[in-house]
């Protein structure tokens, strides 16, 4: 079966914010993503490191966490 990417990036988002659930660390795991986010933003040359996979985990976190 292969899988296209939005697909990957969904499975690996989900299972950093799962695996931030069962280490009982969601909070935490949600404030590292969002200065992660930040420094992306502010830091043109390192936009390199973007990956749709942090956006994903931060869907899941802010979901949870309404």
């Amino acid at each position: 079966m292969k899988l296209d990417n939005e697909t990957i990036v969904h499975r690996y988002g989900k299972a950093l914010f799962e695996l931030a659930e069962e280490m009982k660390i969601r909070n935490e795991f949600h404030s590292e993503l969002q200065e992660y986010k930040k420094v992306l933003q502010n830091e043109p040359q390192l936009k390199v490191y973007k990956t749709p996979v942090i956006r994903v985990a931060l869907l899941y976190c802010r979901l949870t966490l309404i």
